[in-house]
């Protein structure tokens, strides 16, 4: 990977789906600050340059044409796959028959209100202790975690102040 590959996936995050588009992959408290940069925003390029410089990583030249990527040895074997990739009709493979213990049936789910995990996020949200699935000796160590997550209160707090 080059620094101009780098610096085209920075591109893209920065505008996902195009420069009209109000999302962007920057932080909202950042372009709340600066604004949301533009696509050519020179930044890129220098931070792509200096993380290459930095690493001692040399950018490998792109290679040639690739091949495509063929699933299930799309070529045809031998091992019970047809020539189009998938396994062979009639041969109990996948079809519930004796050769893989019996059928097989989807999970019964409770009809996607979530299992025990999603009722326990649920519930951290409502208590508002969502931030202690993080391990809280992580987060006070990082000031900069702090300081964002302040400012971001800030702000929701004078959002919902100024709907009120």
């Amino acid at each position: 990977m080059s620094a101009e590959h780098v610096v085209r996936l920075f591109q893209d995050l920065l505008a996902p789906f195009g420069e009209d588009h109000p999302f962007s992959c920057v932080p909202a408290v950042l372009t709340q600050v600066i604004g949301r940069p533009p696509g050519d925003w020179p930044f890129l390029q220098e931070a792509a340059g200096q993380f290459f410089a930095a690493s001692g990583a040399v950018p490998a030249p792109a290679k040639g044409q690739r091949r495509p990527f063929v699933a299930f040895g799309g070529g045809g074997s031998s091992k019970g796959y047809s020539e189009k990739g998938g396994y062979d009709a009639g041969k109990g493979v996948l079809k519930g028959g004796k050769s893989n213990g019996g059928d097989w049936k989807r999970q019964r789910t409770d009809g996607g209100k979530g299992g025990p995990a999603a009722h326990a996020v649920q519930s951290s949200f409502e208590e508002g202790s969502f931030t202690d699935a993080v391990e809280p000796a992580e987060f006070e160590a990082d000031p900069v975690a702090q300081a964002l997550m302040a400012e971001v209160a800030a702000e929701e707090a004078e959002a919902l102040l100024g709907q009120a």
